[in-house]
C-alpha cells in the first residue's frame, strides 16, 4: 500500500537522511529505523486515514456481499474466489482428531489442546544430557539460554534478526549443517566413501537442502553399515530422529539382490530412477513427453473447466499469469523444454484465456504471438515458454564463474573441463543426453552476447595468458613476439 504512493520513496529518503544520531554504527542504524517508524505512522494517518475504520468498512462490505449472494447471487469472479476460499477452508478444517490413546475427540477446545500438547512433547527431551563429537562444534543450549529463548521478544530484537538474514537462510545454528559436518568428518577419517567424479577426483558423499538429504555411498555393505552408525550417532547427539521408514535406497548398476539386502539393513524401501528429489525427477530424460507429464497435470488441474466458467477475462488472465510464473518454473530453470511440450502448455493457457462460458467457446480474438508481446507493444506480457526457458538456463552460465568454489561448479569442471579463458565450462557435445549441462552449455554462443566480464583484482584471471578481447592475441603471445623480434634484430 505504501509503495503504491508515488511520494513514499522521496519521504522515506528524507526521513532517513535528516535523522541526526551519534554513536556506533549499529546504534545509529537502529535509531534511524525508529525515527522512520514514527514518521511513517504520522504519514500513514495523513495519507490513508484510519486503518481501523478501513478494516471495519471492508468487513461491512463482505457482509453486504454475503447478503447479496443469498438474495440475487454474485458475479462470476466473486463466485470463483468465494468457492476457492470455501474449498480451502473445508480442506483445512479438522472435524475430529484421534489422540495417542486411540480416543477420537470432536470438541474444538479438546482438539486445540491435543495439538498443543503434541507439539510441546515433540520439541522437548526432558533435559537429557547428550554427548558431543570431537571436531564438531555442537554446543547444546543450557537452561539459562533456553529460558532466555522462551521469553517474549521485543520489537528491536525482531528488527535486528530480520536484518541479519542471509540470502538463503535464517540466522542461527543449522541442524542439517551439523549432520553434513559429521559426514565430512567421517569421510576424512576414511569411515565412509562417496562417489568420485571426473578427472579431478571430486568426492561427493551427500547432497543437502534443508531436511532433504541424499547420501552417496559405495556398494560394500560395510560402508552402508558405517553410514547407518553415523545416523544413529547424529540421533544421540541432536535428540532428533531419522525416519528411515520414509527413506529409500536406489542402486546404480547393482543386482536387485544386493539392493534388497542393503534396504533390509537400513530398514527402508527400494526406489529406482527416475526418482523425485526437491520436486524434480533425477535420472529422467527431459526429451520425453512423459518427463514433463507432472507439469502438464499440475497446469491442467489449476486451469480446470469450472474456473473458466466462473471467471471473467480479466480473472482468467490473472490466473494464467500466476500459473505461468509458478508451476513450470522449477522445471524450466534446469531442463530444456521440448518444443512440443511448450506448445501444449501454451495451448492450455490460450484455451483457458479465450474460452469462457457465456462468451462463446473456441473464439480466440487475438493471435497468441501478439498476446505474448509486452504491454508497450500492444500485448498482454504473457511470456513465451521457450524464451523463458532459455533465459533460466542461461543464468547457470552466468553463475558458473561467480560460484567457482561450489560443489556443483567443481563437478562440472572436473567432468567437462574449462575453456581457455579459465572461467567458462567446455561445451558438451557428447555424453549422456539426460545430463542437464549438455543443453545448458550449448547456450554459450547465445548467452555470451548478453554477458560482460569485469576485471577485478586479477585472482581469477590469467592476465598474461588470457585474451581480454575475443579474436585478439593474449598479452603473453604479444610479449613473446616482441622479445623474438628484439633478439632477431640483435643478431642482424
Amino acid at each position: 500500500m505504501w509503495l503504491e504512493n508515488r511520494a513514499f520513496k522521496a519521504f522515506f529518503k528524507e526521513w532517513w537522511e535528516n535523522a541526526r544520531v551519534h554513536g556506533w554504527e549499529g546504534f545509529k542504524f537502529m535509531r534511524r529505523l525508529r525515527g522512520v517508524k514514527e514518521n511513517l505512522k504520522i504519514w500513514k494517518r495523513e495519507v490513508f486515514g484510519d486503518t481501523g475504520e478501513m478494516k471495519a468498512e471492508l468487513v461491512r462490505e463482505i457482509g453486504e456481499l454475503d447478503v447479496k449472494e443469498a438474495r440475487e447471487g454474485l458475479s462470476q469472479t466473486l463466485r470463483f474466489y468465494r468457492r476457492v476460499a470455501l474449498g480451502k477452508r473445508k480442506k483445512s478444517f479438522i472435524k475430529n482428531l484421534e489422540v495417542a490413546s486411540g480416543e477420537v475427540v470432536c470438541k474444538e477446545e479438546l482438539i486445540v489442546k491435543e495439538i498443543f500438547n503434541s507439539y510441546s512433547n515433540l520439541y522437548s527431551d526432558g533435559g537429557v544430557d547428550r554427548p558431543g563429537i570431537k571436531g564438531i562444534n555442537w554446543v547444546p543450549v543450557d537452561l539459562a539460554s533456553a529460558s532466555w529463548l522462551e521469553r517474549l521478544f521485543d520489537e528491536d530484537e525482531v528488527r535486528q534478526a530480520v536484518f541479519e538474514y542471509e540470502r538463503d537462510k535464517a540466522p542461527g545454528p543449522d541442524v542439517a549443517d551439523v549432520l553434513g559436518r559429521i559426514i565430512d568428518l567421517a569421510k576424512d577419517k576414511g569411515v565412509i566413501e562417496g562417489f568420485v567424479v571426473g578427472r579431478d577426483g571430486i568426492v561427493a558423499t551427500h547432497l543437502q537442502f534443508a531436511d532433504d538429504t541424499i547420501f552417496l555411498s559405495l556398494k560394500e555393505e560395510s560402508k552402508v553399515g558405517s553410514l547407518l552408525k553415523i545416523l544413529r550417532i547424529f540421533e544421540i547427539v541432536s535428540g532428533l530422529k531419522v525416519n528411515l521408514s520414509k527413506s529409500s535406497v536406489v542402486g546404480i548398476n547393482l543386482a536387485d539382490s544386493h539392493v534388497h539386502r542393503v534396504a533390509a539393513m537400513l530398514g527402508c524401501s527400494i526406489d529406482s530412477f527416475p526418482l523425485k528429489y526437491l520436486g524434480l525427477p533425477l535420472g529422467g530424460d527431459p526429451r520425453l513427453v512423459s518427463f514433463w507429464e507432472l507439469v502438464l497435470v499440475k497446469i491442467r488441474k489449476r486451469l480446470e473447466g469450472w474456473k473458466r466458467a466462473l471467471l471473467s477475462k480479466g480473472g482468467r488472465y490473472t490466473l494464467v499469469q500466476s500459473i505461468l510464473g509458478s508451476v513450470p518454473i522449477y522445471f524450466l530453470s534446469l531442463f530444456k523444454v521440448p518444443v512440443s511440450i511448450a506448445r501444449k502448455i501454451e495451448k492450455l493457457m490460450r484455451d483457458f484465456l479465450w474460452e469462457g462460458c457465456e462468451e462463446g467457446k473456441g473464439v480466440h480474438l487475438v493471435r497468441w504471438e501478439t498476446v505474448s508481446l509486452s504491454r508497450a507493444k500492444g500485448g498482454l506480457a504473457i511470456e513465451n515458454i521457450v524464451a523463458r526457458n532459455i533465459a533460466f538456463l542461461g543464468k547457470w552460465l552466468w553463475r558458473f564463474p561467480l560460484e567457482s568454489e561450489s560443489l556443483w561448479c567443481s563437478v562440472i569442471k572436473s567432468k567437462y573441463g574449462v575453456q581457455s579463458n579459465g572461467r567458462d565450462s567446455n561445451v558438451v557435445n557428447r555424453g549422456n543426453c539426460r545430463s542437464p549441462w549438455k543443453s545448458i552449455s550449448r547456450l554459450y554462443p547465445l548467452v555470451s552476447n548478453f554477458l560482460s566480464f569485469k576485471v577485478g583484482n586479477g585472482k581469477s584471471y590469467l592476465f598474461l595468458g588470457g585474451c581480454l578481447v575475443e579474436g585478439y592475441v593474449c598479452l603473453m603471445e604479444l610479449f613473446l613476439f616482441f622479445i623474438g623480434w628484439f633478439v632477431l634484430g640483435m643478431f642482424q
